[in-house]
């Protein structure tokens, strides 16, 4: 019986590590995407060049926490998007940011996966650099679309912002034709705006 129960603790412990392996130190993303990027205030420019870099392209930016399952839900609606939709002019920036305790460390490679599409870059934005932005923006544009969700202490989380294919990122980020969420109950209508722009 003793032997059964330490050959049960022994592969419990196996599972537990290669589970937290794929979660907290693995941080493959799938084939066909760029390295993980970790944005700090001095790299932050670089996601607007990649940004800038696909005009053109209809561009979507999700806003995700790596740990909370509905973004993970959201992450895989949109991954359920990206299969309907084929179009080559469309663009992802996964932007995963630290909004809840359990997000002390970069998404791992189970949570990058969720979003596996070649057009998808996906971001590790610990201090919400980019949400920043996007606060700034949305005060500063009485007319641009406002989300009805989801902020956490006036941080945004769990959003789709969806930009045209003109839309360029210079001194301050560009009107969004779309803004909402939380990403899983309004990937639908995603795919609505994603196809209107992309027939434009």
């Amino acid at each position: 019986m003793n032997k059964r129960l330490s050959l049960i603790a022994a592969l419990s412990i196996v599972v537990l590590l290669t589970v937290g392996w794929h979660f907290y130190r693995g941080k493959t993303v799938p084939a066909g995407q760029p390295a993980l990027l970790s944005l700090t205030a001095q790299n932050f420019d670089e996601l607007r060049k990649a940004f800038n870099a696909s005009a053109g392209d209809v561009r979507v930016v999700l806003l995700l926490s790596p740990t909370c399952p509905t973004c993970l839900r959201g992450s895989a609606a949109v991954e359920n998007v990206l299969k309907q939709n084929s179009n080559p002019h469309l663009r992802v920036f996964a932007i995963w940011e630290a909004m809840l305790p359990t997000d002390y460390a970069r998404p791992g490679t189970l949570v990058l996966g969720r979003l596996s599409d070649p057009r998808v870059a996906q971001y590790w934005d610990k201090n919400h650099l980019f949400a920043l932005e996007l606060a700034r923006k949305l005060r500063s544009d009485a007319d641009h679309p406002q989300p009805g969700c989801c902020t956490r202490d006036g941080v945004h989380w769990d959003e789709i912002i969806v930009y045209d294919q003109d839309a360029r990122w210079d001194a301050q980020l560009p009107r969004a034709a779309y803004v909402e969420g939380p990403v899983v109950d309004n990937a639908p209508e995603l795919s609505e705006v994603m196809a209107r722009l992309l027939s434009i």
